[in-house]
Formats: structure tokens, C-alpha cells, sequence
């Protein structure tokens, strides 16, 4: 999965991996049941450390959006 992050920005990674998932949730393009790629699989497609992919995730589980 190839998630457009800009590094040069202010907003940390994990916020923009969340806000990615989250706008494609909300607008339908992610369907309910669809398993996200593992937090080791996409830290490596990405080339971010796991620990930020595992930040986005748990702050989308905390807002309902996925478990």
C-alpha cells in the first residue's frame, strides 16, 4: 500500500498515515471488513519504524474507525 507522506512537513508521520486512513474510511473507499496491511508490512512499504504505523492504528481504533 503506497500512502503519500510528505517528511518535510510539520505534521508527524503517524498523524498523516491516520488521516489518510481515516478520509478513506469515512468517504467509503476503504470498505467495512477490509483488513489493513499488517504494522510490520507497511512500516517496510513506507520505510517508517513500526512504533509510527502502531501510533496511527491505535489512534484510529480509539475514534471507533477500526478494531
Amino acid at each position: 500500500m503506497l500512502i503519500p507522506l510528505d517528511r518535510q512537513s510539520e505534521q508527524p508521520l503517524y498523524q498523516q498515515i491516520e488521516a489518510y486512513f481515516r478520509e478513506c474510511i469515512l468517504s467509503g473507499s476503504l470498505g467495512a471488513e477490509t483488513r489493513l496491511p499488517s504494522t510490520r508490512q507497511l512500516a517496510s512499504d513506507l520505510g517508517v519504524n513500526r512504533i509510527t504505523i502502531e501510533t496511527a492504528y491505535r489512534a484510529l481504533e480509539a475514534d471507533g474507525l477500526i478494531y
